[in-house]
C-alpha cells in the first residue's frame, strides 16, 4: 500500500512537472535587450533616448567594408552586394554612395511636401505645376534626362531630390568608381540598416546570415573579404558568447552535482530522485516569471 502511494505521488509530481514544462515552453519569452539593465526612464527625453538606443536608425545600421582586391573590383562587388541587400526584406535601407533613383528610400516620397520648405512660400497650384512640368520637359532634353525620367511620374516637382540635395553632408566618404571608399582608397564602404532592432539577436543573426549569403552571390573574386560592424553585430556576438559560457558552465555544474550525488548515495535511483526538487524549483521559477512578467533576459 505504501509503495503504491509513493508511486502515485511520484507520478503526480512528474505530471505536474510536465504541465509546468509545457506552460514554460509556450508562454516564457526570452529577451536579449540590454536596455533592461538600464534605469527606468523618468522623463520623455530619457524614454526617447532608450528607444533610439535599441530601435533608432543609428543603432540598426551595419557598417560593411570590402577589401583584398583592386579598387575597381571592390566597387563592382559593392554595387552587386548593395543590389542584393536592397532586395532582401530584412534590410530597410542600403547605401554605398550610389546616386541612382532606386537607392533613395521610397518611404520619404509620401512626406516630401511636408519636409520640403518650398511650399512654405510657394502654393501648390496649377501655375506652379505648369512651370515645373515645363522645366522637366527642358530637363529631359539635357544630359541628365535619363536620370530624371524615372522620377517624373511620381515626383514631377522633384521635391524629394531637392530635399536630398539640402541634406547632403558637407563631408562624406571618398568616391571611387561612384561608390564609397575609405580615405586611402583601399576599402569599399557600405551602410545597411536592418528592420530588426539592434538588441534582437535572433533577427540580427538572420540579417547577418542574409548578408553572408548575399556577399557569396555578389562576389566573384575569392580575394575579396568583407567585415561587418555595428550594434546588431555586437549583440549577436554577445548573445553567442553568453549562451556558450552559460551552456559550458551549466554542463560542468550539472556533471559535478551528479558526481557528488552519486558519491554520496551510491545508488542511481537516489540520484535521479534527488534531481526532482532541483527541476521542480527551476520550472516553478520559470513558470512564475512567465505568468507575471513579459519576458526574462537570456543572461
Amino acid at each position: 500500500m505504501i509503495q503504491r502511494t509513493r508511486v502515485l505521488v511520484l507520478a503526480i509530481w512528474i505530471g505536474a512537472l510536465a504541465a509546468l514544462l509545457t506552460f514554460v515552453q509556450r508562454d516564457l519569452t526570452l529577451g536579449a535587450d540590454l536596455r533592461l539593465f538600464l534605469p527606468a526612464p523618468t522623463t520623455a527625453e530619457q524614454a526617447l533616448l532608450l528607444e533610439e538606443i535599441g530601435e533608432g536608425p543609428a543603432s540598426r545600421v551595419l557598417a560593411i567594408t570590402l577589401d583584398g582586391a583592386a579598387p575597381e573590383i571592390l566597387a563592382e562587388v559593392s554595387r552587386s552586394l548593395a543590389q542584393q541587400l536592397r532586395s532582401d526584406e530584412r534590410f530597410r535601407f542600403v547605401a554605398n554612395g550610389e546616386a541612382a533613383p532606386d537607392t533613395i528610400p521610397s518611404e520619404l516620397l509620401a512626406y516630401r511636401y511636408l519636409l520640403s520648405p518650398t511650399l512654405d512660400t510657394q502654393p501648390l497650384d496649377a501655375a506652379y505645376l505648369r512651370e515645373q512640368l515645363q522645366q522637366r520637359a527642358q530637363d529631359l532634353a539635357s544630359p541628365a534626362g535619363a536620370y530624371l525620367e524615372a522620377w517624373l511620374a511620381k515626383d514631377p516637382t522633384l521635391e524629394l531630390l531637392n530635399l536630398l540635395e539640402r541634406w547632403q553632408p558637407t563631408r562624406q566618404p571618398r568616391l571611387e568608381y561612384d561608390v564609397w571608399f575609405d580615405r586611402a582608397g583601399q576599402r569599399a564602404l557600405l551602410l545597411a540598416e536592418t528592420r530588426a532592432p539592434a538588441f534582437d539577436p535572433e533577427a540580427q543573426r538572420a540579417a547577418l546570415d542574409a548578408l553572408r549569403a548575399s556577399f557569396a552571390r555578389a562576389n566573384t573574386n575569392p580575394q575579396v573579404r568583407y567585415t561587418v560592424s555595428g550594434a546588431g553585430a555586437f549583440s549577436v556576438l554577445i548573445e553567442s558568447r553568453t549562451r556558450g559560457d552559460a551552456q559550458r558552465l551549466g554542463a560542468l555544474a550539472s556533471v559535478g552535482m551528479l558526481l557528488l550525488l552519486a558519491f554520496a548515495y551510491r545508488r542511481i535511483e537516489a540520484v535521479l530522485l534527488s534531481a526532482l526538487p532541483l527541476v521542480s524549483g527551476a520550472l516553478a521559477g520559470l513558470a512564475a516569471v512567465a505568468a507575471v512578467f513579459d519576458a526574462v533576459h537570456g543572461v
